[in-house]
Formats: C-alpha cells, structure tokens, sequence
C-alpha cells in the first residue's frame, strides 16, 4: 500500500504530497546569511530577519505548498480515502483497459476477417493476373502471326495496286486513243450524214429527171405503137390485096374464117393493079414507120444504158458527188488531224446535227410494147416500078397458098401474144415486153452489128 501511495497507479488521480510536510526541511542545514549574522533556529513560519534570503521561484512554491497543509489531519482515514479512490480509479481504469481489450479482439477479428478476404481476393486476383498473362501471351503469338499474315497481306495488295495504277493508266491510253477515234467517226459521220443527204437530194432529182424521162419515153412508146397499129393495118391491107389478086388471078376459095378479109377482097376482086398513088403512100407510110422503130429502138437502148449505169452507179452525177464526197472526207481527216486533244482536259463530245430528210417517191409503172421488126422491103427505083405494074404470076398450087395464109396468120398470132421469142424467167412483172436481148426477125439494119449480143433488161 506505501508503494501505491508514492506513486499513483492512474493516470487520471490528481497530483498529491506522498511524505511528511516538512521532510524537506532540514534545520541544520546552513542557510544562506547575511556575512554579518546566522540565522534563527526559530520555527520555520517566523521569518528570519537576522539575514537576506535569495528567495527564487521554487522556494516560493514549497512554502506555499507547506502553508497549505498546515492544518492537521487524520493520516490513516485520508491514506484510506486516497487507496479507494485509488482503488476505484484502477477498477475504472480496468473496465476500461478490458473494455479497449474488446474493442482490440474485435477489431482484431475483423482485422483478421478482412485480411483472410484480402488474402482470398488475392489469390482470385492472382489466379486471375496468371490466366490474363497466359490470354496475353496467347494473343501476342496471335497477335503477331497476324501481323505477319497482315504483312503479306499489305504487300500484295500494293503489288495489285501497283498493277491497277498500271493498268488505270493504260486505261486512260486507251479511252484517250477512243476518244480521239470516236471524234474522228463522228466527223466521219457527219460526213457521211451529209453524203447521205447529198444522195438522197440527188436520188430524189434524178427520180424527177427518170419520171420526166419515163414519161417522155410511154408517150414516144404510145407514138410508136401506134405507128406499129397502122403498119399493121398496112401489112394486112397488103397481104389481103395479095391474096385479093391471087384469089382473082388463080380463082381460089378463102378460108371461111375471115369474113373481113372476104369482104375486102370482095371488093377488090375487079380492081386490077395497083395504083401508083397507094404504092407512094405505101412506101412513106414505111419511111416513116422504119423511122420511128430507129427512134423507138434508140430511146429504149438510151433508156436501158442510163438504167444500167444508175444501177451500178457509175453514171456522171455519181462521178462528180464520189469527187465532192472525197474532197469532204480528206478536209474532215485533216482538220481531225490538225486539232488533237489535250491530254490534260478531257476532248468534248461533238455535238450531233440531226438531219430530218423527207423523201417523197413517185411510182410510175412501166409497160413495154413488143418491138416489132421491120420486115425487109426493098426500095429501089426498079422494085417501085414493079410493084406499080404488078405482073400476074404464073400458075401456083393452091394448097401451098392456104398453107403460106395459114402461116401468116399463126404468126401474127404469136407476135400479138409474145411468144415470138422466149419470155425471161427473171422479169417479173413485165409482160408487155419481149426480151430485147433476142435478136429481131427480119432484122438488116446496120446499126444492129454495132450493138453488144448480151444488154441488160430493165429491172
């Protein structure tokens, strides 16, 4: 119990004087005097006025803690007082410290349950690092086998790039050397349009000029059949004066098939000779006649010559426009020539004239008399003369009469239906002409040795 009066066991307890009041008083201690006297050996609360103390600042207190227990005390009940206040203060101080024990096991069970926590997120937290590096370590080998396919990859496609660049070029080359071609077949075409217009403007004059031409030549073919009308006549009239004088001469029967001719040469039984004013006639109507057939025969050999050099296009007009067409196809090349295209600018597309020609066509139909040949007349002064005085002739066989009659008539016949000289297949149709390629009956003109065997037909 002294030693937990000497030294308090909390630190809570105030601060209190374990000893006695003055054991640090110590009588024969000296004292600090004055040179000149010795203190006092009086009691300590008499002042010393026998010297002059130095007094300081811890003097002054263990007086003034020496005048506060001055009173006088029962020693036993204030150490008693002071151990259960001691005492009171330890339990306190204990229920405290066991208190702070609690506290600390807990905390330090929590610290622990946190820790076991931390221990087990540390080792999700490791296993979960090893999977990552071992992902990581999986796709950086992916990662550069990537690459390096990647690399392959990029190389080939600047290979093919390079290529297209290459090609894009040669591309460009090419729709460069199109380009220029392409202008030079549209001014090719404008020419050609032109062309086309020009031929059709003189295809469509010379329609006009043929339809004049064929006009004039139905009206010269109506002149003329008309003229072959009356040769005819004339030749009938001929033969049935003939046959007149032979029926009056040798007193034959005619044949009961011509009435007609009976009766002319009824009339004409008892005319005797004929006269010299029907042979003049006679022989102009024939001047004439074989004019005409000249003429006929010349119009249609003109006609057939033009035809057929429209048809194979090597006529005049067709001479001067191949001039003209190549006079303005060589100023078009040149002038494509003399203006090349910038490589720079793209060429501009030319512009295209739209030509609108209207064509009209006038149809005339074409129809062709048989050409008839002159027979051979002679026209002699003598052969005149005789046909003015027409001797009787001598005795002649009937039968062969009839016959010569017969044969003339068949072939009149045949002349009126065309059947004089075959009808070419090809001519479809025309069937009002005979084929002028075959040679004429009688024919002993000049002019026919001066022609070619083989003409063209009009189509």
């Amino acid at each position: 119990m002294d030693g937990r009066a000497k030294q308090p066991s909390s630190v809570h307890s105030s601060p209190t004087r374990a000893g006695n009041l003055f054991a640090d008083y110590n009588p024969h201690s000296p004292s600090k005097t004055l040179p000149f006297g010795s203190a006092l050996n009086t009691s300590p609360s008499l002042p010393e006025f026998t010297a002059v103390k130095l007094q300081s600042n811890s003097d002054v207190q263990g007086l003034v803690k020496r005048f506060e227990h001055l009173d006088v005390r029962d020693r036993d009940a204030e150490t008693r007082k002071r151990h259960e206040a001691e005492l009171r203060r330890a339990r306190i101080a204990r229920e405290e410290a066991e208190s702070d024990a609690r506290k600390l096991k807990e905390e330090a069970e929590q610290l622990r349950a946190e820790l076991g926590e931390s221990r087990e997120r540390e080792r999700r937290v490791a296993e979960r690092l090893e999977t990552m590096m071992e992902e990581h370590a999986s796709e950086k080998a992916q990662l550069a086998s990537q690459v390096g396919v990647y690399e392959k990859e990029v190389r080939k496609y600047r290979k093919e790039a390079l290529k297209s660049s290459s090609a894009v070029i040669k591309l460009q080359e090419d729709i460069k050397s199109m380009r220029s071609k392409l202008q030079i077949a549209n001014s090719g075409l404008d020419v050609e349009k032109e062309k086309v217009q020009r031929r059709e403007e003189d295809t469509f004059s010379a329609q006009y000029k043929l339809a004049a031409l064929q006009e004039e030549v139905e009206k010269l073919r109506a002149y003329v059949k008309i003229a072959d009308e009356e040769k005819e006549a004339l030749k009938k009239n001929l033969r049935e004066e003939e046959v007149a004088r032979i029926a009056a001469e040798g007193k034959i029967a005619l044949p009961e098939e011509e009435d007609v001719d009976m009766q002319r040469l009824s009339d004409k039984e008892n005319g005797g000779t004929v006269s010299k004013k029907t042979t003049t006639e006679i022989k102009t109507l024939k001047d004439d006649l074989l004019k005409e057939q000249m003429l006929r025969e010349h119009l249609e050999e003109m006609v057939e010559f033009l035809t057929l050099e429209c048809r194979f296009q090597c006529c005049s007009c067709r001479g001067s426009q191949r001039t003209t067409e190549k006079a303005a196809g060589e100023t078009a090349i040149n002038n494509t020539h003399e203006a090349e295209p910038d490589p720079q600018t793209p060429p501009e597309s030319p512009r295209h004239r739209f030509v609108r020609t209207t064509t009209t066509t006038t149809t005339i139909p074409m129809h062709f008399t048989p050409v008839t040949k002159p027979t051979a007349v002679d026209f002699t002064p003598s052969a005149v003369e005789d046909a003015e005085n027409i001797a009787p002739a001598g005795s002649f066989d009937r039968e062969a009469a009839l016959e010569a009659i017969k044969y003339r008539r068949d072939r009149a016949r045949s002349f009126a239906t065309g059947h004089l000289t075959p009808r070419k297949q090809m001519l479809v149709g025309v069937k009002e002409r005979r084929d002028v390629s075959a040679p004429a009956l009688g024919e002993k003109r000049g002019s026919a040795l001066n022609r070619t065997p083989g003409r063209g037909t009009l189509g």
